[in-house]
Formats: C-alpha cells, sequence, structure tokens
C-alpha cells in the first residue's frame, strides 16, 4: 500500500539527509581543494536494482545520469564474481557508465538480514588519473589511451577484506598518489556512513516500507514532472550548438551537436541522431553523459523536482553511436563537459524556449578545465592543481542574470578560496573580478564574466586548458548579443606573451610568469535598445560598461561629469534620440 502522506515526508527527508551527511563526511574527510574545497563530488541512493532513489542539496547534478548506467555495468560484471556483503567497487569507465576517467565511482552494496537491500555511490572527481598530461585532461589525446587509468569495475574490499594489492595499482599509476589515496579513503568511509544511517532505517521502518518508499518517490518526481511539461504545446522544436573545433583533426573543424525536442502529451523525447560525426579529439560526449545532460537540463527548466528514477518515465533520449553524442571506445572524451555536454544543455535550453518562450533564455559561459602541474621545491613534492572560475549565465525572459556563478552542472559547487589555492600550490592570486564589457546585451543582459590573474612563485610547471566558446558564440536570443569569448593568455601585454586559448595542454612556464584567465559573460534576451537606459547607467557607473559601449550596444548617451569619482549622467533626451534613429 501507498504510505501515508506524513510517513512519505519523514522517510523523503530522511533519505536525503542521509545523503547530505554522507557529503559532509566526504566533503571533510577528502584531501584534494576540488573535493574538500570545490565540492567536486557526488553521492546517492539506489535500490536493490540500481534505481536511483534520491540525491542530495550539494551534489554535482550532471553526474547523476550516468549513475543508472554505472550501476548497470557494475551489477552486469560483478554479479559473475558474486556480490557479497561488505564489499566495494571502483568504477571510472566513460563509455560504459562514467563521464570522465577523473570521477572516480566507489559503490557498495547494502545487505541487511542477509538480503541485497540497496546501492550507495560516494563519486569524487580526482585531479589526476595519469596519461601524458597533468590532470589528465588532454585536448591532444587521439585516443582513449592518451587519457588516464581507466577503471572496470574491479573489488577494493571484498567480504569487507580490503584488497590492497589493486588500491596500489591504481595509486601506482597516476601522479600526488597520496593525495589520491586521501580522497579514496574519504569516499569509502563516505559509504561506510551511509550504510550504517541506512540499515538504521531499515532496522526502524522495514524492508518493506523502504521499498514503498522508492516506489512512492518516483511516483512523486514524475507527476510533478508531468504537471509542468503537459502543460508545453506538442509539436517538434529544434535548436543547434556547436563545438569550437576538433582539436586533432588536422582541419580543427567545429563538431555541430544538432537537437529535435518533441513533446508529446507531456513526454519529452530527445533526438540527437543528426549531430555530427564522433570528432577525433576528446570533445565529444558517451552516451550515459548525454543522458545525464538531458536529465540536468530538465530539472533546471522545472526546478524543485527530485532527481531519482520516476523522471525516467517522461524523458526519452535518442542517439546515434559514433556521433559526438554517442562517441564510443576509444574514442576519447577527456573534454566532454567542457565540448559536447556543454552544448548539449545549451541546445535543450534553445529548445524549450521554443516550446515555452516564458523559459527562454541565452547561452551561459563554457567550463573551464584549467590544469596546473609541476614540482614545488617549498615542500619538495610533486602537485597537480585543478580548478575552474564563475562566469555569466544568459539573459532570460523573466529577467537580467547580473551575477556570475559557476557552472550549470553543480549548485553545490563552489569556488576554491584563494588562500587555499596560495597554501598548496607555488601560485599568488593577484586579482578576481568581474570582467567588463562581457555581458551578452539584451533587453535582459546576460550575466558577466570574470577575470582572474595569478603568478607562478616557485619552479616550473605545465598548464593545461579543457574548454570552449573561444570561437563559437555564447549565443543570445531574440535579438541578444552574444557574451564574451574566453580565452587564457600567458604574460598579457609582455613581449613573452602567449594566448593558449580554450585548449591547451603541456605548456611549460616557469617562476615569474603571470597569467590572466577570461570567462565570458552570458548571451543576452531580448532587444538591447529596450533596455531600461537607468539600468545602463549603473553599469557605466560600476565600471562594468565605457562610455561609448552603452552608446553603441544599448544607444544609451551618457555624459561623465567627473569619471574619478564615478560621476555620470544619463541624457535622457538624447537616448530616445539615439534610439529612434537606429529603429528607423
Amino acid at each position: 500500500m501507498p504510505l501515508d502522506h506524513i510517513a512519505f515526508e519523514v522517510l523523503r527527508h530522511s533519505l536525503v539527509t542521509l545523503v547530505d551527511e554522507m557529503g559532509q563526511r566526504l566533503f571533510r574527510a577528502s584531501f584534494s581543494p576540488p573535493v574538500n574545497q570545490g565540492r567536486d563530488y557526488s553521492i546517492a541512493v539506489f535500490d536493490r536494482q540500481g534505481r536511483l532513489v534520491t540525491a542530495g542539496h550539494w551534489d554535482m547534478p550532471i553526474h547523476y545520469g550516468t549513475f543508472q548506467f554505472t550501476i548497470d555495468e557494475v551489477m552486469r560484471v560483478m554479479s559473475k564474481e558474486g556480490i557479497y556483503e561488505g564489499d566495494i567497487y571502483l568504477f571510472n569507465d566513460p563509455w560504459r557508465g562514467g563521464t570522465h576517467n577523473q570521477d572516480i565511482r566507489a559503490l557498495k552494496p547494502i545487505f541487511h538480514q542477509g538480503e541485497l537491500v540497496a546501492w550507495l555511490v560516494a563519486m569524487a572527481h580526482w585531479a589526476d588519473v595519469g596519461g601524458p598530461v597533468p590532470g589528465t585532461f588532454n585536448p591532444q589525446a587521439a585516443d582513449a589511451y592518451a587519457e588516464g587509468l581507466r577503471i572496470p569495475p574491479i573489488k577494493i574490499y571484498e567480504r569487507g577484506r580490503r584488497i590492497d594489492s589493486t588500491i596500489e595499482l591504481i595509486l601506482s599509476n597516476i601522479r600526488v598518489p597520496d593525495e589520491r589515496r586521501g580522497d579514496l579513503h574519504a569516499q569509502i568511509q563516505t559509504l561506510f556512513t551511509g550504510e550504517e544511517r541506512l540499515l538504521g532505517l531499515y532496522e526502524k521502518h522495514g524492508v518493506a516500507t523502504l521499498d514503498e518508499c522508492y516506489a512512492d518517490l518516483w511516483d512523486y518526481s514524475e507527476k510533478l514532472l508531468r504537471a509542468e511539461t503537459e502543460q508545453l504545446p506538442n509539436g517538434r522544436y529544434s535548436w543547434e550548438d556547436w563545438i569550437d573545433q576538433d582539436s586533432v583533426h588536422p582541419d580543427k573543424p567545429p563538431v555541430v551537436i544538432r537537437l529535435t525536442m518533441e513533446v508529446r502529451d507531456g513526454n519529452l523525447l530527445f533526438d540527437f541522431t543528426d549531430s555530427d560525426p564522433a570528432p577525433m579529439g576528446p570533445v565529444g560526449s558517451p552516451l550515459p553523459t548525454t543522458w545525464s545532460g538531458v536529465l540536468l537540463s530538465v530539472l533546471n527548466l522545472f526546478p524543485g523536482i527530485p532527481h531519482n528514477f520516476g523522471l525516467l518515465r517522461v524523458i526519452d533520449v535518442t542517439t546515434k553511436p559514433g556521433t559526438v553524442t554517442h562517441v564510443e571506445h576509444p574514442t576519447p572524451c577527456s573534454g566532454m563537459a567542457a565540448g559536447a555536454l556543454e552544448k548539449i544543455i545549451c541546445s535543450i535550453l534553445g529548445a524549450m524556449g521554443l516550446a515555452d518562450p516564458s523559459r527562454k533564455s541565452g547561452a551561459f559561459y563554457n567550463l573551464t578545465n584549467l590544469i596546473m602541474g609541476g614540482w614545488d621545491p617549498r615542500f619538495g613534492r610533486d602537485y597537480v592543481m585543478y580548478g575552474w572560475a564563475p562566469g555569466g549565465y544568459g539573459g532570460t525572459a523573466r529577467g537580467d542574470m547580473p551575477i556570475p556563478t559557476n557552472n550549470i552542472y553543480g549548485p553545490g559547487i563552489r569556488q576554491q578560496p584563494v588562500e587555499v589555492l596560495e597554501r598548496f600550490y607555488p601560485m599568488l592570486v593577484t586579482s578576481f573580478g568581474l570582467r567588463p564589457g562581457s555581458a551578452g546585451a539584451g533587453k535582459h543582459n546576460g550575466g558577466w564574466g570574470t577575470e582572474t590573474s595569478w603568478v607562478l612563485t616557485h619552479g616550473t610547471a605545465r598548464v593545461g586548458m579543457m574548454g570552449d566558446r573561444r570561437k563559437s558564440p555564447i549565443w543570445g536570443v531574440d535579438g541578444g548579443q552574444p557574451g564574451a569569448f574566453q580565452n587564457l593568455v600567458v604574460n598579457p601585454g609582455s613581449p613573452e606573451e602567449r594566448e593558449l586559448g580554450m585548449q591547451a595542454a603541456n605548456e611549460w612556464v616557469k617562476a615569474g610568469d603571470d597569467f590572466v584567465l577570461l570567462t565570458g559573460g552570458g548571451g543576452g534576451y531580448g532587444n538591447p535598445l529596450e533596455r531600461d537606459p537607468a539600468a545602463v547607467l549603473d553599469d557605466v557607473g560600476e565600471e562594468l560598461l565605457t562610455v561609448e559601449q552603452a552608446l553603441e550596444r544599448y544607444g544609451v548617451v551618457i555624459e561623465a561629469v567627473d569619471p574619478d569619482i564615478f560621476d555620470y549622467r544619463l541624457d535622457a533626451e538624447a537616448t530616445v534620440a539615439e534610439r529612434a534613429r537606429r529603429q528607423g
């Protein structure tokens, strides 16, 4: 029988709290800044058949859609050897159930009174998993074997006994193994914490009650999503976006993602079969990641719906194997998040805006995977730094998106504090702030990009970047202008200036070299000539726009009374005349 409403809510929130507690354990016990500062991890609970039950508040939802593939593959492989109480498995294979090799999944089957009742997953992004470049993001990879360690489903615990030889084999093939060891053991302890809490729920409520709760959770999410999607008009809505280049192909051509979204009586069907063939380089998306991008996009467009297996009753995805949205081994894919995945999500935003104009928005900035690795003479040890920077989201039909934020992938992800980065790595951050002029102009502006500058203080290092949107625009909609392009520059403004762009690997730098990372602004929404002149005046006063840009982009005439004290005056009559002239 379905649970009564009170019992359902109590158990639903108990499960979410369980995942959040596991996340806090991983967050506080892990060794590397991307995890213990940036929160690049995900936790989830699954039923005995591997169907997603619940996620937490602080995790990376981009991983959740792949977890279904992860569990399926682990169960398929390990059932041949036997799945036992006390087992823990590792897995990271992107093509069979992952994202990229750096996302290491630790999985534990949960037994109650000798019966398999559930699964737990604790995933963390390891800053390095080997390969020819620090950080394993390799835009020069021509096949999967240049992207570090690929781990099929393997046991690292069997019946409660740790298999040290397997763990040592893994750690012997990656950089900074002590740091990775700390992250792995944090993941293991996180699973133990989750097991203790989940078994407490089974002891208190019983297996049958928890199984019913899981089924009710799926029904709940399906009902909430259908209540939204049934308001959409039936039809087919197409959009396309493109990756800057196939970095390995000799001609460096762009790679196009093409989507046809069909709304059919509340069901959402996402068809990517017309997308370009798989690139030679590592910017394509394996099927699990494409699925995850679709689920993530839908939940962002219809917020407040719990992420679980029930969504799969409303959503379906069609791809063509061997294309950019369904790359197969050994096609590389370490750059999938900054490549195809970003464009999958933006294409869904574009198509959904056609179906429901109230949800229309410009594109958002592109993820920047920044890597720096070398020897730190201060401590006499190797290091691998993995970082990212926030940027602008698109302006929307509902208003501006003025504040830069982190990527759409994770609501809980954070910027790694400057003080921590400077303590862990030989670097000094000299500035971090909004990037003037970067927002896509529109009736409703996109958000501002950011500008980060730092200097290498000791030794030499190899720098890499896996990003995009150096060439392809961060597009606007309904007349909105694109946001600024992205870039990474070494020694800007000096005779030694080097533009690394958004795809670079093994670029040698030395102590004293300085860098600037520029992230893009979001695309604008609507005609910039319809923007409130007072909002444009505010941006000029904040030094985010120049007087010349205000006139060029918005047709707003502003007089600089005393720029030294940020004193500017709007010329309302001249603005009306200028806009009338432009509109004919």
